[in-house]
């Protein structure tokens, strides 16, 4: 019963957002929503390009590839912006640009030109740096940010900005109001800061424009479509100028900007319809009815599935999909920690401990036994048998009793980032499978390090997962050699069934895994003769105990459980 009470109240709930942002007066959610689809598009962005950025960090061409992967998102908002004499940027040398600011929409604004200016970079506060994503894809594509609250520090920073500006033709935008201005009728006082960076490096100083945005009003929840005029003025020389001239620089540069302003105002507000800003009022048209109801049915459907007793495609791939968004989450927000210590295991140790959480969300349940042969320093190979992707979420239920592992993966996952990169950087070794040569000595290199700083190295032997629970795949020897090269023991961990999945039903319901270590295999003196025998010995000994847990934990489930998969 409160399955259904709680899946009407979100059809509820996701109704009426739906309703108040398809309807064409203005209210609090469609105005928010607007500035929220901005905001989460622009992480979004910031997302997937910051590990790219990271290759060719601090460079202007980063910012020019985030802003046009940004800037589409105005179709959506409704924005129209026009440029006018933007032939002053297109110039390849280095200027300071001053412009008003009014709103986080001038940032988009700035993005629409971005690709004219080419080589520009931006100056913003420290606290837009924290806003990650996004903060550290700017701090990536050579935003520079400063510390409004340590003038000094301020400086410093904006000097040696300067520096790099005059060497490398850089153009530097900055918002010299500091602050955003709520009032349309004027332009605050303009700090010296980015005039004093002109006129100490001689470069012009280069005014931008933007119209008012006559078609925001935040008291009143008003965001409507509207059309931004970005006028660019004629280059203010400063050549010659000392710091004795910044005065009178600031002064004739914001008159200027405020003239033009007030004539912008005046033109885009003339073109304005009688009627504006309710030129389609009443109830929603047709189309929007249309989306309006594909949507609501959709949702319905999806948490009418999500919320069923019964298995399900949906309510299957959602488990998964929980698991790999969490990873990746936590992937994003650690990448940058890693960086400092890049391929240190201890990161993996880390990243495992938050990851694991998950576990209580998917209702599984972890059980290790004999964990003390995992426990001990020294190095060894670790092989378990492979039933799914969870098996890493079991492996990180227990990484902090190994402490020091290095899983070996297929090089495919490191090309699913942002998790494959953090993967990486946490010091798991990616192997190419169709190049056993170049595998070989990545394994080589790999079983060095495990002997020199007692690290264990976690592998599957069967290659691939094993979709059969009756027995284990046939073992390959990669694992078997390493150990065999480095005369270190095997341990061998076996992970009882998934009795509670089953891909063919859909189903995916609570469970209880035993993850059994089994005590070391030996490999002193041995050769790589005696490989074939070794892998025979361990494989029959993981079969039989894997068929033992099978017996185990489906004895112990009880006579009403749902759908249990004991066929």
């Amino acid at each position: 019963m409160w399955d259904n009470v709680l899946m009407l109240i979100v059809v509820g709930v996701f109704s009426f957002l739906c309703w108040k942002i398809t309807q064409n007066e203005p209210n609090t959610i469609k105005f928010y929503s607007k500035f929220l689809l901005y905001y989460l598009h622009g992480s979004l962005v910031g997302f997937f390009v910051w590990p790219v950025f990271l290759f060719n960090m601090k460079d202007t061409k980063n910012a020019r590839i985030g802003a046009g992967l940004i800037k589409p998102v105005t179709k959506i908002i409704g924005i129209k912006w026009t440029f006018r004499n933007d032939k002053v940027i297109r110039e390849d040398r280095g200027a300071v640009i001053v412009s008003n600011h009014q709103s986080s929409l001038d940032v988009l604004g700035m993005f629409q030109l971005w690709h004219i200016a080419k080589n520009m970079t931006a100056i913003a506060k420290k606290e837009i740096f924290y806003v990650w994503p996004f903060g550290l894809a700017a701090y990536l594509a050579g935003v520079v940010f400063i510390d409004r609250s340590k003038a000094k520090n301020a400086y410093d920073t904006l000097k040696v900005t300067s520096d790099v500006m005059v060497k490398q033709k850089t153009k530097i935008w900055l918002f010299p109001e500091g602050t955003r201005n709520k009032d349309y009728s004027n332009m605050l006082p303009f700090k010296k800061g980015a005039f004093t960076m002109a006129v100490a490096a001689q470069v012009p100083i280069i005014p931008a424009v933007f119209s008012p945005y006559y078609f925001i009003n935040r008291k009143k929840h008003i965001f409507n479509k509207g059309h931004v005029i970005i006028q660019f003025l004629d280059p203010e020389p400063t050549t010659g100028l000392t710091e004795d001239d910044i005065p009178a620089l600031i002064e004739r540069v914001r008159t200027k900007m405020i003239a033009a302003y007030r004539d912008l105002e005046k033109e885009v507000l003339n073109d304005l319809p009688a009627d504006y800003p309710y030129t389609t009022k009443g109830y929603l048209i047709m189309w929007h009815k249309i989306i309006y109801i594909c949507i609501i049915t959709l949702v319905t459907y999806i948490l009418k599935q999500l919320f069923s007793e019964t298995p399900n495609f949906i309510k299957f791939k959602s488990k998964f999909f929980v698991f790999y968004i969490w990873s990746s989450i936590i992937a994003i927000v650690l990448l940058p920690f890693f960086v400092f210590n890049p391929k240190n295991v201890k990161n993996s140790l880390f990243a495992s401990q938050i990851v694991k959480h998950v576990t209580k969300i998917l209702e599984v349940k972890w059980h290790l036994r004999n964990g003390k042969v995992l426990a001990e320093d020294r190095g060894a190979v670790v092989v378990s048998n492979h039933q799914s992707t969870i098996d890493i979420l079991g492996m990180f239920n227990i990484w902090h009793v190994a402490d020091k592992v290095a899983a070996i993966a297929r090089k495919e996952i490191f090309y699913v980032w942002p998790f494959g990169l953090a993967a990486y950087l946490g010091g798991v070794v990616f192997i190419d499978r169709n190049n056993s040569k170049e595998a070989y000595k990545q394994l080589k290199v790999t079983s060095e390090v495990m002997i020199k700083n007692k690290t264990k190295i976690w592998l599957f032997p069967e290659g691939t997962r094993n979709k059969d629970f009756t027995k284990l795949l046939p073992f390959k020897k990669g694992a078997f050699n390493i150990a065999v090269a480095a005369q270190v023991p095997i341990i061998p961990v076996v992970f009882s069934p998934y009795y509670f999945i089953n891909r063919d039903k859909n189903i995916f319901n609570k469970g209880h895994v035993i993850i059994q270590c089994l005590e070391p295999v030996p490999t002193e003196g041995l050769t790589m003769e005696d490989v074939p025998d070794l892998i025979t010995r361990v494989r029959n000994t993981m079969d039989a105990v894997y068929k033992e847990l099978s017996k185990e934990v489906l004895s112990a489930l009880p006579p009403n459980y749902p759908l249990a998969t004991v066929d």
